[in-house]
């Protein structure tokens, strides 16, 4: 969960989140903005975005350097995007 404003996020720059809710195996590391697989499996990949102060914001998740998915939140909107994907540990 990211508690603090992130402004000026720049391209391909990963999010730094505050606070980690949930991080059971281990995969999420935090400090870099990065989900490894601790083993190989499906897993669902969720991403909730919340823009203000009458700015648009576009997101993109992405595995191995390969976009998933794109999404565009306008003016003091939320998007969500949801992907379930088969990964390998790593």
């Amino acid at each position: 969960m990211k508690d603090a404003s992130q402004d000026h996020v720049g391209l391909n720059q990963n999010i730094l989140y505050d606070k980690i809710i949930s991080n059971e195996g281990g995969g999420d590391h935090p400090l870099q903005g990065v989900f490894i697989a601790p083993q190989s499996g499906y897993y669902v990949l969720s991403t909730t975005c919340l823009t203000n102060n009458n700015t648009d914001i576009h997101t993109a998740l992405v595995h191995n350097g390969n976009m998933l998915q794109k999404s565009t939140v306008m003016v003091t909107m939320e998007g969500t995007t949801k992907e379930v994907r088969l990964l390998s540990r790593g």
